[in-house]
């Protein structure tokens, strides 16, 4: 008899900070963040001792600005039903952060030779920051992850009117 896997599910974090859950899950969000810092440090900017000297307020602003969205996976035990598999319930193994709609004109380079459509037309998103929990890898939840971010931010945009 073979094991059961669990469930992941990937979820965007709330961006209002008067949304009850906010403080609990923006916890379990730094928490990760932090762990993937010491984890995979050449894999960030940043770097752990810098980012766990930040207040929560660093946090709760960070994650409410209107060009960011932060996305986490999910884990949850095997045979969890769907209603239970809410961001609150399940442990945060993995994380990308989009960043966008962003202009062009904070990516394009003059003479370069690429012109890119106007931001009335096309929309720009950078991704960063993707991790996932070394426990979790080769089982393909970071491609899930990744192809969930392209996915929201093509479904944002398409619903801005830009392609």
């Amino acid at each position: 008899m073979t094991t059961p896997l669990p469930i992941t599910r990937i979820h965007t974090l709330p961006t209002s900070p008067s949304d009850p859950l906010t403080p609990f899950l923006l916890g379990k969000y730094v928490s990760l963040r932090l762990n993937a810092l010491l984890t995979s440090p050449s894999s960030f900017a940043s770097t752990h001792a810098l980012e766990s000297m930040h207040p929560y307020s660093y946090w709760s602003t960070r994650l409410s600005s209107p060009t960011t969205t932060i996305l986490v996976a999910v884990s949850y035990p095997p045979y969890t039903p769907p209603y239970l598999q809410t961001l609150d319930r399940g442990d945060f193994i993995g994380m990308t952060t989009l960043l966008g709609p962003t202009p062009s004109s904070t990516y394009s380079i003059p003479l370069s030779g690429f012109l890119p459509l106007p931001d009335s037309q096309e929309t720009k998103w950078h991704m960063c920051a993707v991790y996932l929990d070394p426990l979790y890898r080769g089982q393909g939840i970071g491609k899930l992850l990744v192809n969930f971010a392209v996915q929201f931010a093509v479904a944002r945009s398409q619903g801005e009117g830009r392609g």
